[in-house]
């Protein structure tokens, strides 16, 4: 007889590999074939007529490079390149793959967004977010995803009068941009901009693995 934790898990799991299916544009009958499964075991699992081996659980993390513990859990991961600084993002001059980890609610909402994530450097000071206070210090990252070009409101990294910033754009026309530059409101030409990326939101480093970063709970 299942347990709720038992449950949980398998919801975890499908969870997971749904995430994989809609980013990388795969059909069950796909998934089933790389995981090395046949497709009705996997239409079972993945329909929860069928609780995973432990067979199953160390194929399905083999291939999507977790271990069972992260399949299990309760966030869903991406692997994505990790940036020094945001000229950096511009050069395509990246430290390597890092791994995030976020709420299954708040990604399925961006599910199809290629992210990034760039390093801070600031001091160690106490900042307080809707009423939690963090430690902000070297282990903060900004999360981005990539985008070309503004069509909202937000933060974006942008490549802006020679110089590569993060700008606070308030309000956006066909040709000119609203936008806060250097703390001071700015129309800015469209054509003036570069853009590579839409900021998401701040995350910390985990201190257990140096080449994994979770997000903060903002």
């Amino acid at each position: 007889m299942r347990t709720k934790t038992d449950t949980k898990s398998i919801d975890n799991i499908i969870k997971k590999l749904q995430v994989y299916m809609q980013r990388n544009s795969q059909s069950m009958h796909g998934l089933a074939n790389l995981l090395g499964f046949a497709y009705q075991p996997f239409y079972r699992l993945m329909t929860k007529k069928n609780f995973p081996t432990i067979s199953s659980l160390s194929s399905i993390s083999k291939n999507l490079k977790c271990s069972i513990a992260e399949l299990t859990g309760d966030e869903v991961f991406l692997d994505v390149p990790c940036y020094d600084t945001l000229d950096n993002v511009i050069l395509n001059d990246s430290l390597g793959m890092v791994r995030i980890y976020m709420p299954y609610e708040l990604l399925k909402l961006i599910i199809h967004d290629q992210f990034f994530v760039v390093k801070t450097y600031l001091e160690k000071t106490l900042c307080t977010i809707n009423g939690v206070e963090y430690d902000f210090n070297t282990n903060v990252y900004q999360i981005f995803s990539k985008v070309s070009k503004i069509d909202l409101d937000g933060f974006f990294l942008v490549r802006y009068k020679g110089e590569t910033v993060v700008l606070e754009v308030i309000n956006v026309s066909r040709t000119v941009i609203a936008a806060k530059y250097k703390n001071k409101s700015t129309a800015v030409p469209v054509e003036e901009l570069s853009v590579f990326g839409k900021f998401v939101c701040f995350a910390e480093l985990k201190q257990s693995d140096l080449n994994h970063v979770s997000l903060l709970k903002l």
